[in-house]
């Protein structure tokens, strides 16, 4: 068996139809393909739905107790299930033109290659939400996938949401460094190998989102290059989702994702909406390379300087955000701190190991709100650039009564919080202490 097509399905028999009628008469032999379909507990007739398909598709239909969103399981369970060397998985309400497998196949084995892939299907009206009136061209006929795809192609219409990047980078995924953010499960494809090797999907995820891009995230730590596939494609048949209710769940499947993956760029990615994140980050990246070696507060505070800030800042109970080297513990007799550079880390460890120290910018923390008495922004107020600054202020608000603010010479400026300079500390710190967020004109 060369390719496994698995779609995961809750109570939405009726355009599951449509999905799995455009699987049949595709340009690749019957008997090289299947296609399973795992039921999430439906209370409809999507049992009956799929048994209307035997004999038209190898098909294969597993149920699973209704037990609360388990996509990340049902997924789990097609692919133990499934025989193809090539993992397909669309989301019901796909409707997909009938060069469809032999598109994600190729893909996969094309010149040869050894290079490794996890593929991203384009798809066509795919976006955030669909309201019932929403228009769609005259042309958009789901029991006509083939024609409607046709037409589609020579449209600058119903154009998949991600198209803003594709067009920027020329469809090269790998020349942004987070192209794992992009894959969404609605039309992907991966060898099965590939898959089991990273762990697959991570059934703690039971809530809607952020589990298919949490999986590409450890494909991309396996080093797999990641392609899009314009003809491996899918129109998205429009329905209504739960908008608000799926923010919040996304909301919280990030935290998920960065507890699990403690490093920079999960922990910025965590914060961002989705497009604004690709900017951003380049642009943190940049500021980084730039800085090379920031500045060492160990090297810029006088003795007046320290005995000042010691003085000002009450010992009780307070957290530093980039504590660098761990000079700035003593400074403030500190109950906590956060540092995301390993060296750094390290020393700061190895120094001060009574304190809690996380490895982390700081913008996600695992503190509770109003745990510390003061915050300080002290060497990630340095390497942040402005986007992140600001959200890392909000979170020091989050956590503690108070903040303050090292403020370095050319550092990025905080523009969404109103704050007074409390002393200029020579050498081109000034202690700053944070106010309220400015009001939006």
């Amino acid at each position: 068996m060369k390719a496994s097509v698995i779609i995961p399905t809750y109570n939405r028999s009726n355009i599951l139809k449509y999905t799995l009628s455009s699987l049949i008469d595709q340009d690749f032999p019957s008997r090289e393909y299947e296609v399973i379909v795992i039921d999430d507990g439906s209370s409809d007739d999507t049992r009956e739905v799929v048994e209307s398909y035997r004999g038209k598709l190898n098909i294969i239909y597993y149920f699973q107790e209704d037990k609360g969103f388990r996509v990340a399981l049902a997924r789990n369970e097609g692919i133990k299930r499934a025989k193809g060397d090539v993992l397909i998985f669309i989301d019901t309400g796909i409707v997909v033109g009938n060069t469809f497998v032999r598109e994600h196949f190729n893909t996969h084995n094309a010149n040869n290659t050894q290079e490794k892939y996890a593929v991203i299907g384009y798809v066509y009206g795919f976006s955030y939400e669909h309201k019932e009136g929403d228009s769609t061209p005259e042309f958009i006929d789901f029991n006509r996938p083939n024609q409607m795809i046709q037409k589609l192609k020579q449209s600058d219409y119903y154009c998949d949401m991600r198209e803003l990047v594709y067009s920027r980078i020329n469809d090269d995924l790998n020349s942004i460094p987070v192209p794992w953010m992009l894959f969404y499960t609605n039309n992907v494809s991966v060898k099965k190998e590939e898959l089991i090797k990273a762990g697959c999907f991570d059934e703690d995820f039971v809530r809607w989102g952020v589990e298919d891009v949490e999986c590409a995230y450890r494909l991309y730590k396996n080093k797999l290059k990641f392609k899009i596939s314009r003809e491996a494609c899918g129109v998205h048949y429009p329905h209504e989702r739960h908008t608000e209710s799926n923010h919040i769940s996304g909301k919280m499947n990030m935290r998920l994702f960065y507890s699990k993956h403690q490093d920079d760029v999960v922990e910025l990615y965590s914060t961002c909406s989705t497009f604004a994140f690709i900017d951003d980050y380049m642009n943190y990246l940049k500021h980084r390379e730039q800085l090379k070696e920031g500045p060492q507060f160990s090297s810029l505070l006088s003795e007046d300087a320290v005995r000042f800030l010691s003085e000002e800042i009450s010992p009780e109970k307070n957290i530093v955000f980039g504590c660098q080297d761990g000079f700035l513990l003593d400074v403030f007799k500190s109950a906590a701190a956060t540092e995301s550079d390993t060296d750094l880390l390290l020393k700061a460890k190895e120094s001060h190991s009574d304190i809690n120290i996380h490895r982390c910018l700081g913008i996600r923390t695992p503190f509770k709100t109003k745990e510390f008495n003061a915050s300080i922004i002290a060497g990630t107020g340095i390497v942040l650039t402005e986007e992140f600054l600001n959200l890392q202020v909000f979170e020091a608000i989050r956590v503690s009564k108070k903040v303050y603010w090292l403020k370095v010479q050319n550092c990025p400026d905080m523009t969404e919080y109103e704050y007074t300079e409390v002393k200029d500390l020579g050498n081109g710190v000034v202690l700053c202490k944070i106010g309220n967020k400015k009001p939006e004109n």
